[in-house]
C-alpha cells in the first residue's frame, strides 16, 4: 500500500492505519530503535509508542514521506528512553552511551534546539546533497539509524578502518559547514 493511502487512513482515523504502518515500516522502525537502545523489549515499546504518536499527530500533521515521519518519531522516543535508562542506571551496558553519541555528532546542551531549527535542517540537507551516494548512505546509516561501523563494513564491503576514516572526515566537513553557518561555535 502506498504511503499516501496510509496517511489518508490516519487522516480519516481508520484503525487499520496503524496495522498498515506496522506492516510496511515495522521492521525499519524496530531496527532503528534497537540500534539506539540495544534492548529488544524497550525497542518494541518505543515502536508502539511511536505508532500511537503517529496516530495522535495525523491530523493535524500531514507528512509527505510517512516512513521519514515515523522514523523521526521513533528515533526521538528511543533516544529519550535511552536517556531515561542511563539516568536510572538501568542496563546501561546494553545501550550506547549518550556521551559517545554527543561526541560523535558534536552535540552540546543546546542541540535539541538546533536540531529542531529550520536553518540547521537546511544546512544538513545541503551538506548531505554535497556528498556522493555512498558517503551519504554511510553518514545517514551511522548517525541517523545508529548502525555500527562493523555492520556498515559488512553492508558496503569496506574495511572498518576505512569507514571510520571516511566518517571522521565527513564529520569534520560538517563541523566546518556548521561553523560557517553559525550553527556551531
Amino acid at each position: 500500500m502506498e504511503d499516501k493511502r496510509i496517511t489518508e487512513m490516519f487522516m480519516n482515523k481508520e484503525e487499520d492505519a496503524i496495522t498498515m504502518l506496522i506492516e510496511k515500516y515495522g521492521r525499519l522502525l524496530k531496527k532503528l530503535s534497537l540500534n539506539i537502545l540495544g534492548n529488544e523489549e524497550d525497542a518494541e515499546e518505543c515502536v508502539n509508542d511511536a505508532c500511537l504518536e503517529v496516530w495522535n499527530s495525523i491530523p493535524p500533521s500531514n507528512p509527505d514521506v510517512l516512513s521519514a515521519y515515523a522514523c523521526k518519531i521513533v528515533r526521538r522516543i528511543s533516544i529519550n528512553r535511552l536517556r531515561y535508562n542511563l539516568s536510572q542506571k538501568r542496563d546501561s551496558n546494553k545501550t550506547v552511551s549518550m556521551e559517545e553519541l554527543s561526541e560523535e555528532l558534536y552535540l552540546n546542551d543546546d542541540s535539541e534546539r538546533f536540531v529542531n531549527s529550520r536553518h540547521l535542517q537546511n544546512v544538513l540537507n545541503e551538506f548531505l546533497r554535497s556528498l556522493d551516494d555512498e558517503s551519504r548512505n554511510l553518514f545517514v546509516k551511522r548517525y541517523f539509524f545508529f548502525e555500527t561501523v562493523s555492520s556498515l563494513s559488512e553492508h558496503f564491503g569496506i574495511r572498518e578502518s576505512k569507514i571510520s576514516v571516511r566518517l571522521f572526515r565527513m564529520k569534520q566537513k560538517l563541523l566546518e559547514r556548521l561553523k560557517e553557518e553559525g550553527v556551531y561555535e
